[in-house]
């Protein structure tokens, strides 16, 4: 699964109002989530093999879908009951072998007695009704606001197989699944097979039939239905297909999809050394997906957001490939070979991360993948020394526990730890071990120690040691350099390793060191070495002798997973001449560092924001420049220095005026002359820069038709966008903008783009609509639509309103987790207390040592939240004490 939005990092990044405390312990129900425990599986793996199920689904009606299944499975023998997943589910009737059974069926699951089953093959037919989802999970019902039209499609991963269909909901149990549907005649229905068969019934539907698949997880399986619009490519071995809503089709390159496809397989098909598994490779855009994608096997499921209503830039093209391309590389790692259990999440997701970015740089036009990498990298690093943090291999008691382990650690940080060890074992020893796990482990599951043995066996060292240090503990290293030199040459030179007081692992680290020196104008590399470094400090004796350089960047090429601490020297250089390192790779590198600096209150934000205002107006390298812009602009939610100034109160000096002066010029030049491929990026980061009356009154006008920019069109999304900033800035007029906007755009994505700036108003009215229609129980809005309006209430911008909320979060927190699932609690919590105030953390701490039954991803985002909200205090601490600006 792919996150394009991923909620761990917006809510510790995002910074809000303050709020009081509790002092009594309370008794919390987690969420009106079903749960299964890794002892429960364990349980059941003991009770039952070698499972098949056939299915027949009705989808022909409005509330509801029903459902008819026999599950066929080995009985193993146990005194325990049988449990079957099946939540929120009616069950009409059940047989076990073609006789009427004993059952219950309560809250999560239906449990059938031991004494039912004997030895052998035995078979659970059952007939159910469930009724269609709205928050994503299960099987989603939606119709399209354009023309009526409806699509449907399931998401099973982690634990929502379940609210399909009976099922032995589990990674390990692996399946096959034999499957009908009865839907609309004019609709197409998609699965991980291709159908075998379409029957016309007399009352005017068709039934479609699709045979038995190939064994694999639960979640894994899908049901995708509705009136799509399709695209076919047979010019490969495997069939391809695409499938998108009939309103978007116009704004689909298919074109580009199957390219990107088509090179993938190309690359995985012959690296991997196993050919594609499944008979065909069908993606499919479907509305009100929560996630960036997913890896259903032979059927992957994208979130719309992939779709533009303009031409794409070249950002998003690569965007794009590389989650075409991480889904890609799951039907190996994923799919073929799945992990036991959601401890080993890493498995899949940490090696679909990395070997699309191998894929991209490798195979693609991209080939600036590894550079956008470290900003991925980068997130890790910033969640990875949180209190949240874990180890990339980590415990996970129960699937609602599995769903915390979607985060930067198990992508980006198991990536980067991927990326060092194939830079360890070299090429050959790293894709012979792949090569050798899957020929080994191909329709299994797996655990850490069987692919570190295959790589370990391949390239003939033992990884005992490396897997302990760097899969099961967690945090970071920092390394630094110290070197000395005399007569113009360098007389001695190391490396030293630290580590936080909280997790003592000193690590062994393979990376590259770059020396500087001045040549002409630029800041060149005069020399690259390769160490590796085992210990807390080793001397690098093929250092000695070389010229003396001007300034040392210790992750030359981004090789190693640490961070980076600059001698005085190299520091006073760098922060000098960042703008003029020639490489630009490393230039990256040299400003991902300062801006972790800055974050960790080692740097000033002030003297970032003058530095990087002054880079962006010269600067040529988009992936820099997309990074710099976000930092200091950001999306006007996220930590970026616009943020930082109105947290500390600080956004009516002559500072932040000058600031915002540089950055709307900057920006809109450059938006004049930049190529047609990055225009868009300067178009984004010019609106979030227009903070001033005449920005604003600028951005009116371009909305109005009054001023326009040469070769670049304003289309329906960007026209959204410049209404969001209006509104979040309250400018006069801009509800009737809202209304009319909504006119001309009666599409879904005009609906979220009216609910987020409904939402950004800065009056409390605005906000309080949205809080208390989550808590209505009969609300008719979706979760896709909370989501919007959740991400647009409390911009560091407008703090002042969320500290009107201040406590009733807590207690609205409390009304809502015997209701809500968990990533809708999740969503909610984003409205948590933060704003930089001192307490803040504190009130959060105190609700969270009083309430201990609370959701899994609830009690990870406060702690996140909390201690995000202490950085940020340091962050602000360092400027307003210091006096820089008054």
């Amino acid at each position: 699964m792919k996150n394009l939005t991923v909620f761990p990092v917006l809510i510790s990044s995002i910074l809000f109002a303050c709020a009081g405390k509790s002092t009594t312990e309370t008794k919390m129900q987690a969420s009106a989530a079903p749960n299964l425990t890794m002892a429960e599986a364990a349980l059941r793996s003991q009770q039952v093999s070698d499972v098949r199920y056939k299915l027949a689904i009705d989808l022909t009606q409005k509330e509801s879908f029903a459902g008819e299944e026999q599950i066929e499975f080995k009985w193993l023998g146990s005194k325990e009951n049988l449990r079957v997943d099946f939540f929120q589910g009616e069950v009409q009737a059940l047989l076990v072998n073609d006789q009427p059974a004993t059952f219950t069926a309560g809250f999560e699951a239906i449990r059938i007695p031991a004494s039912s089953f004997h030895a052998g093959l035995n078979h659970i037919t059952v007939k159910y009704t469930h009724p269609y989802s709205s928050d994503g999970t299960g099987l989603t019902r939606f119709a399209d606001p354009i023309d009526q039209r409806v699509y449907m499609h399931t998401q099973f991963e982690p634990y929502y197989a379940n609210r399909v269909f009976p099922c032995f909901d589990q990674p390990d149990l692996k399946a096959s699944y034999e499957l009908s549907v009865r839907a609309p005649k004019e609709w197409a229905v998609i699965s991980s097979t291709l159908e075998t068969k379409k029957r016309d019934t007399a009352d005017g539907f068709t039934v479609w039939t699709f045979p038995e698949s190939q064994k694999f997880s639960t979640y894994l399986f899908s049901l995708h239905a509705g009136a799509y619009s399709v695209w076919q490519d047979n010019s490969t071995a495997i069939p391809l297909r695409l499938f998108a809503r009939q309103s978007l089709a116009k704004y689909v390159d298919a074109k580009d999809w199957f390219h990107e496809t088509k090179l993938g397989f190309q690359f995985y098909n012959t690296y991997f050394g196993f050919s594609y598994p499944f008979k065909k490779y069908d993606q499919v855009v479907a509305p009100e997906f929560n996630a960036g994608a997913m890896e259903n096997v032979a059927a992957v499921t994208y979130s719309e957001r992939t779709i533009t209503r303009g031409k794409k830039s070249h950002a998003e093209r690569r965007s794009l490939a590389g989650v075409i391309l991480h889904e890609m590389a799951h039907m190996w790692f994923g799919d073929l070979v799945t992990m036991r259990w959601w401890n080993d999440l890493w498995l899949n997701e940490s090696f679909a991360e990395y070997m699309s970015t191998v894929a991209m740089a490798r195979n693609t036009e991209f080939k600036e993948a590894w550079v956008r990498f470290n900003d991925e990298k980068s997130g890790s690093m910033w969640e990875d020394q949180l209190v949240t943090t874990h180890p990339i291999e980590g415990p996970v008691n129960d699937a609602l526990e599995a769903l915390t382990a979607f985060d930067g650690i198990t992508y980006g940080k198991g990536a980067a730890t991927l990326q060092q060890l194939h830079h360890y074992l070299g090429e050959e020893s790293f894709q012979n071990g792949v090569v050798a796990y899957f020929k080994k482990y191909a329709w299994q599951n797996t655990e850490r120690k069987d692919f570190v043995g295959s790589l370990s066996a391949a390239a003939g060292v033992s990884l005992e040691d490396w897997q302990t240090q760097w899969l099961k503990t967690a945090n970071f290293n920092t390394l630094k350099t110290t070197f000395s030199c005399e007569a113009g040459k360098i007389k001695s030179f190391s490396v030293e390793q630290t580590a936080p007081e909280k997790f003592q692992t000193i690590r062994p680290h393979a990376f590259s060191i770059a020396l500087l020196n001045h040549r002409a104008s630029k800041l060149v590399v005069s020399k690259e070495l390769d160490v590796s470094v085992h210990f807390a400090k080793t001397e690098i004796a093929a250092a000695k002798g070389l010229p003396c350089p001007e300034a040392v960047y210790p992750n030359h090429k981004d090789f190693g997973y640490f961070g980076v601490s600059l001698d005085e020297v190299s520091l006073h250089s760098l922060l000098a001449n960042v703008s003029v390192i020639e490489d630009p790779f490393l230039r990256k590198l040299v400003w991902a560092t300062l801006w972790q600096m800055t974050r960790n209150a080692q740097l000033s934000f002030v003297e970032f924001g003058d530095m990087a205002a002054k880079a962006i107006a010269t600067e040529k390298e988009e992936t820099i420049l997309s990074a710099l812009l976000g930092q200091v602009v950001g999306g006007r939610y996220g930590s970026s220095i616009l943020s930082f100034y109105y947290l500390a109160n600080l956004e009516n000096t002559a500072h932040f005026h000058s600031l915002v002066a540089k950055m709307e010029a900057s920006t809109w030049k450059r938006l004049q002359t930049a190529p047609a491929n990055t225009k868009k990026m300067w178009f984004d980061a010019w609106v979030n820069s227009s903070e001033s009356a005449s920005g604003l009154k600028k951005i009116a006008a371009l909305l109005d038709g009054h001023l326009s920019v040469a070769g670049f069109k304003i289309d329906q999304d960007m026209r959204w966008s410049l209404i969001r900033h209006l509104a979040l800035h309250g400018v006069n007029g801009v509800q009737a903008k809202i209304s009319a906007e909504r006119a001309v755009d009666p599409s879904f994505s005009g609906k979220l783009g009216s609910i987020y700036a409904e939402a950004s108003l800065p009056n409390w009215d605005a906000k309080a609509k949205w809080i208390e229609e989550f808590k209505n129980p009969k609300s008719e809005h979706t979760f896709t639509e909370f989501r919007s309006a959740f991400w647009a209430l409390f911009p560091p911008s407008q703090k002042a309103l969320h500290l009107i909320y201040g406590d009733r979060f807590f207690s609205d927190l409390q009304l809502l987790s015997p209701q809500k699932d968990s990533e809708a609690l999740g969503s909610f919590t984003a409205l948590a207390p933060n704003s930089c105030l001192p307490g803040d953390s504190h009130s959060i701490d105190s609700f969270l040592a009083s309430h201990k039954n609370l959701d899994p991803m609830v009690d990870k985002y406060l702690r996140e939240t909390s201690d995000s909200n202490v950085h940020c205090e340091k962050v602000i601490s360092l400027v307003t004490k210091s006096g820089m600006i008054k």
